[in-house]
């Protein structure tokens, strides 16, 4: 479970640090995924966020 959630926000790194801006990384996924999985993507990141809260690095 958390492979496969490691392995999404990877791919959103790595497409930021090829100079990707939010956008076409967005455009790509609508191209080549359907909805639920964007809204899949944001869950993860959402859940991403309160795991930080709640331990702190």
């Amino acid at each position: 479970m958390m492979t496969c959630h490691r392995a999404t926000m990877k791919a959103v790194e790595e497409s930021r640090k090829s100079g990707e801006d939010l956008l076409s990384y967005h455009d790509t996924i609508h191209r080549g995924h359907d909805e639920a999985k964007l809204h899949a993507i944001v869950a993860t990141m959402g859940a991403m966020d309160a795991q930080k809260s709640q331990k702190p690095s």
